[in-house]
């Protein structure tokens, strides 16, 4: 850097910020003061360890400490800034040559304000100390904004609640503590879950879910307080993130809702009693809003209307559609008018409900306006009047039926009269009803006429006349009919009325007065009688004869009637030798192994022998009760009518299904059925056989083939050894035995020498929960729990069996997981018990038959040669890890070595004004560079026998341009090379050979005034086994007859050394500017394991 630059730069400090520098290298340390104080920066001091300085920045801080990573004493640079960071607020810029990854993780911890790279470069220094000052004024500042914030926080009328990923408090506001009866103390580092019952942690785990997805919403919730009442809460919450974007914590604006939640609680009391009044008296409410033309219904209406609350208020088209045809347009009718003109209605109407019934509804509607007086909302009610109408209607429906006749008068006319009044008196209903009273009177005839109206005012008046009389009725034709009355005072449609049932008694009073004739004719006929007793007598003579005949003829009978007996007595005789045939019959149908079933078309059972009712467990009668729909399985019992329907048309029919017993067995049954003739009539004999050994036996099979199919697939997942190879594996296994949970338990040895074990991964099924051990860290002590499986497992042997066959100690731990049976697979890695494989039914228990147990060991065996192997590849890992890391500190320390004599050759360089004696020293630390800018490459690449050269060559001229700044300021560098690895015998040579080339280029090739495009190329290409390397410049070229060994210039002769030891061939051209080219085969292989190489 030249002094004006210098110049410019330390006034650009606005005053002296005293820096530190931390460095136990005494030549760096001394190189970085002196570049400092030139910069124009104060210096604070000079310390060699991290205890120093922490010692010494007690007295007087400095503005910025210049730390190396790699400090002498009990404290490295990265441990002294951890120190800085919790006593001192010091913006801290780390100097190191070792950047490896693990490095600069630990360094990134302490939050550093910068890196400087060593070497150290005048420029990178100035921009590092500014960025770092800069970036800590700004923070400052941002620390003062926050605190100012925080104030305003703690002081606002509303609770701030922040919680970490951990959902621990780590931040309550005052206001926020106040609410839930706490002290902002209190609450911090306390679990979210403990301010709320079990209820509200379901509610809360569930929301912190949504957070961590990023999602900020706004919800009520209920909290306990300190002193067990309940504080009602409004949250605002939004998720908190992390620098990565990851999920890291959330934050709520919490305010007390507690007594607007006591009033809403008071108003859903008040809507839920208005809503129960609505449903006892079969009452909705609705209300239809004219601007968005929907409809707000109470639960109620959805009741009535036979629909489902949790869908939309259907259109009023399609409403409309459900009313019936007859009651549609005064529906219409009344709700337009309600809309255009205002008016208050009041409509009966009939609905078609789902079940296809008819209900009636009585709807009443009142608008309501706006400030217009336009109608804004309709407001109504609909009550279900079906019960009261079917009351009606039925009274209605045997008044008209009635053949006797039926009035009812109000106020003197007739309201309601039946068909038979009409039959009766030659009107028509209509003409009935339109009678005025003077009308309704004159049909009562004259002589009748005081007598039956007189009653009818008395009764009315609320005496007590007659209330049985005969009268006569005016027909139409003007004839009178006689009828027995019986009158009574109701009340119809809410007032007095009278009513009056009506005897035709015409026929009875003609036979009346026919009767009085025919006795005046008796008289006559008595008279007539004697004479003709005594014809009588004479006759009886007669009568006497023929009696004879009788006695003949019943003789007769009694001699048929013999006859008769005899053939019933040979009629008895047959029916005893049937019942003996159907006896030895029903024997042999009781006798058959198989159960028979007989049952008519309709699928009534007809007979049943006794081989079916014992497997089902049912009596005779009881299953001639039922049909095959009954004691066929689910599943089957609906295939039933189809089955018949088959048998029908086939005759015949052979199949599988399954019975179900009267205790609850299902039973696999093997069906053979037939249509026969059944005492004269069609029916249909099955014969039912147990085939539940078969199908056992097909279960089995089955089963066998799935879980060797389910080991084969576990093989196979465990060869693949990818990171979810044991998860996959678990996942296969519970698929294929059908478990609930299948988990896999690693033992380990805590502290204290206790074997302990813990849930390493499972796989469970849809709404399975975990295991209860897997949320313990501390993982569960065998001793404590169960020693009889420590005991089991660790010998090979296998755990198994229902949960209520376990002893009491392991059925509680059991019960805690609501497991129904287990089974526990030893898994044994090297030789030695590692832990166990589980599997966990909670739903249905079962019994792990030994080809089961047989099986699955083959998983738990395969499972601890897998981990047998990655524990291996552990092992071999670690050992490479720890040749790497030793690896990475030697070539850390030659590059220390060489920055130190760097800093050394730069001292004394400064001290030194011949031109002419400087240029060796610039070109001495310009190979020293070199070199060390090899091992920089090596310590912070993953391979330590092989460099990217490619990349080498952009950093060594990098280096080069800023080493000959005065000269390559007017040189342009152009690189292009092929991404190609060297290894470290023939990365050191080229690189040497490249800082030689490049800066004779610099030196010679563009003399001083010299002007244009002046430019310097440097190409790597590799062709197969052979490798170019090529510096190029378009300069002034060399001299005829050039020979580098002749030049007597140590550089050049370093390049034909170094092209030697490569064993190449170095081609040069002067023609047009410098041309250099080497070629040489490429080292494919380095030293074993990436150890150094023998010339480094």
């Amino acid at each position: 850097m030249t002094e004006a630059a210098v110049s410019m730069k330390a006034e650009s400090v606005m005053e002296k910020r005293r820096i530190a520098i931390v460095e136990d290298e005494p030549i760096i340390a001394l190189d970085v003061k002196n570049t400092l104080l030139r910069l124009g920066y104060g210096l604070w001091g000079v310390v060699s360890s991290g205890e120093e300085f922490l010692r010494l920045a007690g007295g007087g801080r400095p503005d910025l400490a210049l730390m190396d990573i790699k400090l002498s004493g009990k404290l490295d640079g990265i441990e002294t800034a951890l120190e800085i960071k919790r006593n001192f607020n010091i913006p801290i810029v780390y100097m190191t040559a070792n950047a490896d990854g693990p490095t600069v993780e630990r360094a990134r911890m302490t939050e550093p304000h910068g890196y400087i790279s060593k070497p150290v470069k005048e420029n990178d220094l100035f921009v590092a100390v500014e960025t770092a000052l800069e970036r800590h004024r700004m923070e400052t500042r941002l620390k003062e904004s926050e605190e100012r914030y925080r104030r305003l926080v703690e002081n606002i009328n509303e609770g701030v609640w922040m919680i970490d990923r951990n959902a621990v408090t780590v931040y309550a506001n005052p206001r926020m503590a106040m609410m839930l009866g706490y002290g902002p103390e209190e609450m911090m580092g306390r679990h979210l879950f403990d301010f709320m019952d079990e209820r509200g942690r379901e509610i809360a785990a569930s929301n912190i879910e949504r957070r961590k997805e990023n999602i900020s919403e706004e919800h009520e919730f209920e909290f306990i307080k300190k002193d067990g009442a309940r504080l009602h809460a409004l949250l605002k919450t939004a998720a908190l993130t992390d620098e990565q974007g990851e999920y890291d914590g959330a934050l709520a604006a919490v305010t007390d809702i507690t007594e607007r939640v006591s009033m809403e609680a008071e108003l859903r009391r008040g809507r839920a009693e208005l809503l129960e009044a609505q449903k006892i008296a079969r009452i909705g409410s609705w209300s239809f809003d004219t601007e968005s033309r929907s409809y707000d219904w109470s639960p109620q209406m959805y009741a009535l209307w036979g629909m489902d609350p949790d869908r939309p208020v259907p259109e009023r088209d399609a409403l409309l559609e459900r009313v019936h045809p007859d009651d549609r347009p005064e529906l219409e009718r009344a709700l337009d008018s309600a809309l255009t003109r205002g008016e208050s209605y009041e409509v009966s109407f009939r609905i078609l409900l789902p079940d296809g019934r008819w209900a009636w509804h009585v709807s009443r509607g009142r608008p309501v306006f706006d400030r217009q007086g336009k109608v804004w909302r309709l407001f109504g009610t609909v009550q279900d009047v079906t019960e009261q109408r079917e009351t009606g209607d039925l009274y209605r429906a045997l008044a008209e039926k009635s053949l006797q006749g039926l009035v009812i008068i109000q106020d003197g006319g007739i309201v309601f009269a039946n068909l038979a009044l009409a039959d009766m008196t030659g009107y028509s209903e209509h003409e009935l009803l339109a009678m005025d009273g003077a009308a309704v009177r004159e049909m009562v005839h004259p002589e009748d006429r005081e007598r039956v109206w007189s009653g009818y005012r008395d009764r009315q008046e609320g005496g007590a006349p007659p209330d049985h009389y005969d009268m006569r009725l005016r027909r139409k034709d003007g004839s009178y009919t006689w009828v027995e009355t019986y009158a009574t005072i109701i009340t119809y449609r809410g007032r007095i009325a009278s009513q009056g049932v009506f005897i035709d008694i015409s026929e009875r009073k003609k036979l009346e007065q026919e009767l009085t004739a025919k006795n005046e004719k008796l008289g006559t006929l008595v008279l007539e009688l004697e004479a003709a007793n005594e014809e009588l007598q004479a006759t009886n003579e007669e009568f006497e004869t023929v009696n004879e005949d009788l006695i003949r003829s019943q003789n007769e009978l009694i001699e048929a009637n013999t006859t008769l007996a005899k053939t019933r007595d040979d009629l008895e005789t047959v029916n005893m030798e049937l019942k003996l045939s159907r006896d030895r019959y029903q024997s042999l149908f009781n006798s058959a192994g198989a159960a028979i079933f007989i049952h008519d078309l309709e699928g009534r059972f007809l007979e049943v022998n006794d081989a079916a009712c014992g497997r089902l467990g049912y009596s005779r009668d009881e299953l001639l009760a039922m049909t095959p729909m009954d004691i066929d399985a689910p599943g089957y019992a609906e295939v039933v009518p189809r089955r018949i329907e088959y048998l029908m048309e086939k005759g015949s029919v052979l199949l599988e299904t399954a019975h179900k017993s009267r205790d609850g067995r299902v039973i696999p049954t093997e069906l053979s059925a037939r249509i026969i003739d059944y005492e004269g009539t069609p029916a249909i004999m099955s014969l039912a056989r147990d085939i539940s050994d078969r199908v056992e036996a097909k279960s089995l099979l089955e089963r066998r083939l799935r879980y060797e199919e389910a080991v084969a697939h576990c093989s196979r997942e465990l060869m693949a050894d990818s990171p979810e190879s044991l998860k996959a594996v678990l996942g296969r296994l519970r698929l294929a035995t059908g478990a609930d949970r299948v988990y896999f338990f690693e033992n380990f040895t805590d502290a204290g020498g206790e074997l302990r074990m813990r849930q390493a991964c499972d796989s469970r099924g849809p709404g399975v929960p975990p295991r209860t051990e897997s949320d313990r860290p501390a993982g569960l002590a065998y001793a404590e729990s169960c020693p009889r499986w420590r005991d089991e497992l660790s010998e090979g042997r296998t755990v198994s069996g229902l949960a209520e066959e376990f002893p009491p100690d392991e059925r509680d731990l059991l019960r805690e997981q609501s497991i129904q049976s287990l089974l526990a697979l030893p898994v044994s890695v090297d030789g030695q018990w590692y832990g166990f494989i589980g599997f966990d039914d909670i739903r249905e228990g079962r019994r792990w038959s030994d080809e089961d147990v047989y099986l699955l060991r083959t998983a738990a065996e395969m499972t601890g040669a897998y981990l047998s192997k990655c524990r291996a590849e552990d092992r071999l890992r670690a050992t490479l890890h720890e040749r790497e890391v030793l690896l990475k500190e030697i070539h850390h320390r030659v590059k220390n070595n060489f920055q130190v004599i760097t800093s050394m050759l730069n001292l004394q360089s400064r001290s030194i004004k011949d031109e002419a004696v400087l240029q060796p020293f610039r070109e001495s630390q310009n190979r020293i560079k070199a070199m060390a800018l090899i091992h920089e490459k090596l310590y912070q690449s993953k391979n330590f026998s092989r460099i990217a050269f490619d990349d080498y060559i952009m950093s060594i001229t990098r280096e080069l341009h800023i080493s000959y700044k005065n000269i390559s300021s007017a040189v342009r560098i152009d690189v292009q090379a092929e991404k190609i690895e060297l290894v470290l015998d023939q990365a050191i040579p080229c690189g040497l050979i490249v800082s030689e080339l490049v800066s004779n280029a610099f030196k010679y090739a563009f003399p001083q005034g010299e002007s244009g495009d002046n430019q310097v190329t440097i190409g790597l290409k590799s062709r197969g086994e052979e490798v170019a390397l090529m510096v190029l410049d378009n300069g002034v070229g060399l001299p005829d007859g050039f020979d580098p060994k002749k030049t007597g210039t140590l550089g050049l002769s370093l390049v034909t050394l170094l092209v030697e030891q490569l064993k190449g061939n170095l081609e040069i051209s002067g023609a047009g500017g410098a041309a250099f080219t080497l070629r040489f085969k490429k080292m494919n292989g380095g030293p074993p394991g990436g150890a150094p190489g023998r010339n480094e």
